[in-house]
Order: structure tokens, then sequence, then C-alpha cells
């Protein structure tokens, strides 16, 4: 039911109906609060409606429970640059280096597990809808498997 939810409110934001996309996206976070994954899409959600300070607050959450998703870190530093917080901006996104070869180094670790292999940043990057909601799910699964609760 949560993946569900959680692609109902990624269809929602492309359709551009953010208060729906928000709905759902707290039902998710209603259900499994400490789910990463949906703080990252509220984040991306409220960037796209133009509430900086609730996209701010849905990044810092996403980067307090997984400090090392880059995509996080990148929204946030878009809300900071729309807030004009651009010191703060910056530092973020100098620290994207360092982030990126570790993240590379682990990659390297993990090549040859079928559950990590190919993973996109994104979820929804240039593919059908069918493959979407089967990246969404494969997506949503591990992160159920990796971080319970």
């Amino acid at each position: 039911m949560i993946v569900a939810y959680l692609l109902l409110g990624e269809v929602a934001r492309q359709e551009r109906n953010f208060d729906e996309a928000v709905q759902h996206l707290q039902f998710v976070l209603n259900m499994k609060p400490r789910f990463m994954m949906a703080y990252n899409r509220l984040g991306r959600v409220y960037l796209e409606k133009g509430d900086y300070d609730s996209a701010k607050k849905a990044f810092e959450t996403a980067l307090k429970l997984n400090p090392f998703v880059v995509s996080s870190r990148i929204g946030l530093a878009e809300a900071l640059i729309q807030k004009n917080e651009l010191e703060e901006a910056v530092e973020i996104i100098s620290n994207l280096s360092q982030l990126t070869t570790g993240s590379a180094e682990i990659a390297k670790q993990l090549e040859g597990d079928e559950n990590l292999e190919g993973q996109s940043e994104s979820l929804f990057d240039e593919t059908s809808n069918l493959d979407q909601l089967l990246y969404a799910y494969a997506l949503v699964e591990q992160e159920f498997y990796l971080y319970p609760g």
C-alpha cells in the first residue's frame, strides 16, 4: 500500500498537483516515519511548488536519516539558494565532491550485487511508465529491507 501512495505522489507531482502530492507523501510518512525516500520526494514537491522552507525541512530530515544521499544534498542546496542562504548552499555543494568520491568507492565494493546494480539517484529518469513503476517498487522494497522501522 505504501508503494502505491509513493507512486500516486509522484504522478501528482508530475501533473503539478502539488497539494495532492504532499497528501500522498504525508500518508506514506505517517505509516513509515523514517522512510528517507519519501522525505526526499516531498522536498522535491515543495521545491517545485515554491515552498522553500518546507523543502529545506524535508531535505534536512532525509539527510538525518541517510546523510549519503546526493540527491537530498542537491535538493537542500537548491532550497537554500532559493531562500538566498548562499553561504550554506555553497558549503553543501562543496562537500558533494567528498561524498561522491566515497559513493564511487562504495559502488565498486558493491559491484556485482544484483539488488544495487544500475541504480540511479533519481526515481524517475527517462524510462517508460512501467519501468518507472518497477524501478520505484524495487527501490521501496530495498529501502524497507535496509532501513526497517
